[in-house]
């Protein structure tokens, strides 16, 4: 179940993540307390990726932010090096999500509010920089709130990060800073 919950979006199939979403609630409902800590989040995590692969960025947007809530992922303390790994996994993917649900909610860079775009997609930069799609959300979002050069600073460092070895990513990213 938890393999499949996680290859949900890598099909695309949008009754397929219906179904292991269903699957998931009915098997987190019979394991109870359980379902560790790190699998609840991974199914949240998918649930969220679900919503916004149906455009129900409000509903994403409130998964997400459930799992903030819960704030094992900033908590500092002992933990392997796999379990690290799997953290900073976790942590790059809600932040993403946050700032595409954010961008989709208009909600690019508020001074009043912690949550934006820019501020989720500069924690998932701090995460993992190397991660395609990562800088792109936030240089859209700078653009969309007029800040056109910082936009294509961070369409530039998205070049240069960004798995830079493969050589369709790269082609994308240069793609992108040209469409700034």
């Amino acid at each position: 179940l938890r393999d499949d919950a996680l290859s949900v979006l890598d099909t695309g199939a949008h009754e397929k993540a219906k179904r292991i979403k269903e699957d998931a609630a009915k098997k987190i409902a019979s394991l109870g307390y359980r379902l560790t800590q790190e699998a609840f989040i991974d199914v949240q995590l998918k649930l969220g990726e679900a919503r916004e692969a149906k455009g129900d960025w409000d509903n994403a947007w409130k998964t997400y932010i459930r799992i903030v809530q819960l704030g094992t992922l900033e908590q500092d303390i002992e933990r392997t090096r796999f379990e690290r790994l799997a953290i900073n996994r976790q942590r790059r993917v809600l932040y993403m999500g946050l700032s595409r649900c954010l961008y989709s909610l208009s909600k690019y860079d508020d001074e009043n509010c912690y949550y934006s775009t820019i501020r989720c997609g500069m924690k998932a930069l701090k995460v993992d920089r190397h991660f395609p799609g990562v800088h792109r959300i936030v240089a859209q979002a700078q653009k969309a709130n007029g800040d056109v050069e910082e936009a294509k600073k961070t369409m530039s460092r998205a070049v240069f990060y960004e798995l830079p070895w493969d050589s369709v990513n790269n082609r994308r990213a240069r793609e992108n800073l040209k469409e700034l």
